[in-house]
């Protein structure tokens, strides 16, 4: 069987980043109350939901 190996790829980076995403937004959520942290954050989730 043949893989196709660039979407599993993708997919890691994706769901990777959306980790980090993850949290940085829960680090800046703690010391700084602003609407760029829940922007982050739900840009994260969206990464790791579509992943």
């Amino acid at each position: 069987m043949k893989e196709n190996h660039s979407s599993l790829y993708i997919n890691v980076i994706l769901g990777a980043a959306g980790t980090i995403l993850v949290a940085l937004a829960a680090m800046s959520s703690f010391s700084i109350k602003d609407n760029s942290s829940y922007f982050m954050l739900f840009l994260a989730l969206f990464l790791l939901l579509i992943t």
